[in-house]
């Protein structure tokens, strides 16, 4: 239900994000002009106004010639405020706590008519003890997703652990791999643990991990040789002398990944609770991402980013070209996977466009259809934050990409995302035209692919 403008004017003196609506009559005397505001600290937004589709005429004025107020005084409220995580450079730190406010944002960029309350989500950027527990007990085992990076940490890594390349742990996790515990079921399964070298179950996993496991009894097990090998192998010692390195990883990613998921909130319109990146110097170039609710209904989403470069010998994650629509589209699959699972009569009905699409999905990685429907629409979103951020150039040629690898439904799906950013007042949420999403997946693979056939000539 929409509320009237007078009740949210009372509602906003409680809560700043309920800021929003039509001014009416003449603007408060406590309004700032808009270069007023665009001088003290709307400089902080304006690479983000893009992602709502109103670039602000910064120089000029919005409609009624006002920034919101409340928006401002919410600014200024973090600089006291200790419920965001900034960096110890006040100017960083400002910059950070400016992007987590994203769902304000689209008030300093729009006019006030268009105004939308956006959820916001915390995040957190660490590296973490057990995905480094992980990353060791896979780089021993010779597991193919470990980083191709001959980096100082991993040869570290290979030096320190050298004496435990056989122990119950590495050859039950090469066993367990080889039988389907792999990709994103193995950070997902350690996430769920308690820091070693306790490793003690925190919520329950779903039965795909468990079952790509083998089953509980033999996770179980691995656990059991998991908790032994950090003991053992004397993994805390291990960590706790990478401290230094670890802290310089966070503090080169937090900014940009601060940025991409705040972006991505807004343009999905959606929470996703609690939000972590985690970094994983062992970890492969690329991704994965995992959705935990607990018993408490809290949503906890997990991004495990891996490096793709060796700076001055040690491992980088990236620059914000890199990371942003990498963090994005991890942090996508929480949204959109469970949005396809709801829709699942609409996907079976689509189904048989999979079939000359098969070969091309399999390289890549995907051998099930709702798999190609996630996979391509979270790519037709990461474009769309892609030219919010770097312009439609750089959109275009990440579509032309993903086309060639045989994502032939994301140009379609861009339209359909460009018609929502253009009637965002009456959609809400992703949600609300997911139904509009599927619907391209009744054009049939086999004419898609037969015309790119013909204009590749």
């Amino acid at each position: 239900m929409r509320r009237s403008t007078r009740s949210r004017s009372r509602a906003a003196s409680a809560a700043v994000t309920s800021a929003g609506g039509k001014w009416r009559g003449k603007p408060k005397a406590s309004a700032l002009t808009w270069l007023e505001c665009q001088s003290r600290h709307a400089r902080q937004f304006r690479p983000l106004c893009r992602v709502f589709g109103k670039k602000p005429p910064f120089g000029k004025r919005p409609h009624n010639g006002h920034c919101n107020p409340r928006l401002f005084s919410a600014f200024q409220s973090l600089r006291s405020s200790d419920s965001v995580e900034i960096s110890q450079d006040w100017r960083l730190g400002m910059r950070i706590a400016a992007l987590s406010l994203l769902a304000l944002v689209s008030q300093a960029c729009a006019p006030m008519e268009d105004v939308k309350t956006v959820p916001v989500s915390r995040t957190t950027v660490k590296v973490d003890q057990r995905i480094e527990l992980m990353g060791v007990i896979q780089l021993l085992s010779g597991y193919f997703l470990v980083s191709y990076l001959d980096s100082g940490y991993k040869r570290d890594a290979a030096s320190f652990f050298a004496a435990c390349s056989d122990h119950a742990a590495v050859t039950k996790f090469s066993k367990l791999s080889a039988a389907g515990f792999d990709f994103n079921n193995v950070p997902e399964a350690f996430i769920s643990l308690s820091e070693p070298p306790e490793l003690q179950p925190r919520f329950p996993l779903g039965d795909s991990v468990i079952a790509s496991a083998g089953g509980a009894e033999s996770l179980g097990d691995f656990w059991a040789s998991a908790r032994d090998f950090a003991q053992d192998c004397r993994f805390e010692e291990f960590y706790a002398s990478h401290q230094s390195e670890y802290e310089r990883m966070v503090a080169q990613s937090r900014p940009t990944v601060v940025a991409s998921t705040s972006s991505l909130v807004a343009y999905l319109g959606t929470p996703l609770g609690s939000t972590q990146v985690i970094l994983g110097p062992l970890l492969h170039d690329g991704g994965f991402a995992s959705r935990i609710d607990n018993e408490g209904g809290q949503a906890a989403a997990f991004a495990f980013i891996g490096p793709n470069a060796i700076t001055a010998g040690s491992v980088d994650f990236g620059d914000a070209a890199r990371l942003q629509p990498l963090v994005a589209h991890e942090f996508a699959h929480t949204v959109i996977n469970p949005l396809t699972a709801s829709h699942a009569s609409r996907v079976a009905a689509t189904a048989e466009n999979f079939g000359p699409l098969r070969d091309a999905m399999r390289r890549e990685g995907y051998s099930s259809w709702d798999q190609v429907i996630n996979e391509s629409i979270i790519r037709a979103i990461t474009s769309r934050l892609t030219a919010a951020d770097r312009g439609e150039e750089a959109a275009n040629a990440e579509v032309a990409e993903e086309v060639k690898r045989g994502f032939v439904y994301v140009p379609a799906l861009v339209d359909e995302l460009r018609r929502y950013e253009k009637n965002r007042s009456a959609n809400a949420d992703i949600a609300d035209i997911y139904p509009s999403l599927l619907g391209v997946f009744r054009l049939s693979s086999a004419e898609l692919l037969s015309s790119l056939d013909v204009s590749s000539r």
